[in-house]
């Protein structure tokens, strides 16, 4: 081989490896980009969750009058007139909060919705499973069982509470329902539009001591894996 071939093979080397070096440059500067967005989304990112175990609610009754709490009156009208007006409900008692929800991220929360599906009812001891044509009844609803917590906008460890009772244990007319299992999701947004959402357990229980009188309460369990990912579920759209 002439020395003048050497020589070009050795720039081609020369510029490979230069190449290269840019190449992993790149690629190392990249993956530190990544790291620093994944740590910046870490550090402004939402997330509001139950506060896990239980607690006593303090549930009475009322007359129904056709008032759901958070739902337009003349809509609970038209759409649950099989109800008879003065029909006995349970609700919260006057100005009662419950269940603690905290924003565990660093980013502000807006806009906090807690959606409520039950999974299995019991009566009397003796649990059953609701299937999907149960929960197509309108009390079962997800529209009709999301409520707002007070306040619907949390900063970072800040937190907030209910003030009113999913529609299906509102309207247990025959006050036979012993316990309730199912599922809560927390929808929410940060203050560039993006939505997230988190997913527990809950239980809402009944007991009638010996001595008298009626005992309500709920217990809230761990948060759903696939809650924890950093990732939203995107911008929200505007519509018009």
């Amino acid at each position: 081989m002439q020395l003048g071939t050497l020589a070009d093979v050795a720039e081609v080397f020369s510029a490979l490896g230069s190449l290269a070096a840019v190449v992993v440059a790149a690629l190392v500067a990249n993956k530190t980009l990544r790291e620093v967005r994944i740590d910046r989304k870490l550090r402004v990112r939402p997330f509001v969750a139950f506060q896990m175990g239980g607690e006593q609610i303090l549930i009475g009754s009322r007359t129904f009058r056709w008032r759901i709490g958070g739902l337009d009156p003349d809509w609970v009208e038209k759409n649950f007139a099989h109800i008879p007006e003065d029909a006995e409900v349970l609700d919260l008692e006057s100005a009662h909060l419950y269940g603690e929800l905290e924003n565990l991220g660093g980013g502000v929360a807006i806009g906090i919705q807690t959606v409520w599906t039950p999974d299995e009812m019991g009566i009397a001891g003796e649990m059953f499973s609701l299937g999907s044509d149960k929960l197509e009844q309108l009390k079962y609803a997800k529209h009709v069982n999301t409520i707002a917590p007070i306040p619907a906008i949390l900063k970072g460890g800040e937190s907030a509470q209910l003030g009113r009772l999913p529609t299906f244990l509102v309207l247990d007319l025959e006050k036979q329902l012993t316990e309730i299992n199912g599922h809560v999701e927390l929808l929410y947004k940060d203050l560039e539009g993006d939505t997230f959402s988190t997913r527990q357990r809950f239980h809402f229980w009944r007991h009638e001591p010996k001595d008298g009188g009626t005992v309500y309460g709920v217990t809230f369990y761990e948060i759903a894996a696939d809650s924890l990912s950093l990732r939203s579920s995107g911008k929200s759209r505007k519509s018009g």
